[in-house]
């Protein structure tokens, strides 16, 4: 079983590809120039982004989400839309995004699951349990669920960094932090 890093990038660069030519992103020029005003307001106010080559795109997908996919491409879903009650919560998860892209969570992570997986530990367990004549199945879902739920505690902690971060640049936005509280709860 061989994982390299380079498949795993070019699985991502694949990803934001399909985005276009699926026509998936919204062309609108108002859309697009409204969400590229939150975020030159919000890159102006926190220096420490300005360096991060941040494309900001607007998806016509219809379920409620918005992700970094770690190379700069944050993708604001307009399902989304229909949840946020004004303007700061808009910002707010504007700046949870761009906290992702700014603690490189994403990078981080795929480092993390390759080096767990190409480790000697668990090289030598999936060793050890296709050598078993029974019960290897089972051994191996075991080790997958281990491994999977390793990796959504892991998430868990990224989400809480991430908001914490998603503040603090809010803060210097002079938007209503209070504005985007219900954010949290979303």
């Amino acid at each position: 079983m061989l994982f390299r890093s380079k498949d795993i990038y070019e699985e991502r660069f694949k990803m934001v590809k399909e985005l276009f030519e699926e026509n998936r992103i919204l062309v609108s020029p108002d859309a697009h120039a409204y969400l590229q005003s939150l975020l030159s307001i919000i890159v102006s106010r926190n220096k420490e982004l300005k360096d991060l080559n941040i494309r900001l795109v607007f998806s016509k997908d219809d379920w409620p989400n918005a992700y970094s996919v770690g190379e700069g491409t944050i993708v604001f879903n307009a399902g989304l839309f229909v949840y946020l009650k004004n303007e700061a919560e808009l910002v707010f998860v504007i700046c949870h995004e761009l906290s992702h892209l700014y603690l490189d969570h994403r990078n981080k992570a795929i480092k993390k699951n390759i080096d767990l997986i190409t480790s000697k530990d668990f090289q030598n367990e999936l060793k050890r349990i296709s050598k078993q004549e029974y019960g290897a199945g089972a051994e191996l879902d075991k080790l997958l669920k281990s491994f999977a739920f390793g990796s959504r505690r892991h998430s868990r902690e990224n989400e809480a960094e991430a908001d914490r971060q998603a503040m603090l640049f809010m803060k210097n936005t002079g938007f209503d932090c209070m504005g985007a509280i219900t954010c949290l709860r979303l």
